[in-house]
Order: C-alpha cells, then sequence, then structure tokens
C-alpha cells in the first residue's frame, strides 16, 4: 500500500534497528515471566491477527487515515473486553 505522497519504505539505521530488537526483548521476557506465550513464526502471526490486511496498490492519505483510526477502534475494544486486563 502505497500514500500519493510516499515513494520508498522507511529505512531505520542500524542503532534504530538495535532499539527495536532490544526492546523486543524486554517485552517477550516479560511475557514469559508472567507465563504467556510469545510469536513463534510468521504463521503464528497471522493466525492472530485481528485487522485485515489491505493490499490495495493506491490509497488516498484521507482513507489511510479513516482505515487506521477503525483499527485503532478494534484494537481499544479488543483491549477492553481482554480476560487478563491488568
Amino acid at each position: 500500500m502505497r500514500c500519493e505522497r510516499s515513494q520508498a519504505r522507511p529505512t531505520f539505521s542500524d542503532e534504530q534497528a538495535e532499539q527495536i530488537f532490544q526492546t523486543t526483548d524486554v517485552i517477550a521476557e516479560r511475557v514469559r515471566k508472567i507465563g504467556g506465550t510469545t510469536l513463534r513464526s510468521i504463521g503464528h502471526i497471522g493466525r492472530l491477527q485481528r485487522v485485515e490486511d489491505n493490499d490495495a496498490e493506491f490509497i488516498t492519505p484521507a482513507d489511510m487515515l479513516a482505515e487506521l483510526r477503525e483499527d485503532n477502534g478494534q484494537l481499544v475494544a479488543s483491549v477492553a473486553i481482554s480476560p487478563q486486563r491488568a
């Protein structure tokens, strides 16, 4: 999916990539400490996915924002009804 203003995908510096990796590792350790399971594969991610993919070749900025707002609403609703809220 691309927007009229964006032609290239964002890239991360090595430092940014390392920060993301470290943060992900900390989160995974916390999940394991409370007895949860972490993601194990791309297929596992697909099975757990709650937000639908949009494989459109092009989407206007307004439509992109509307879709993001809807996705965020679904996320908030799913967290609100989660039995494991702390």
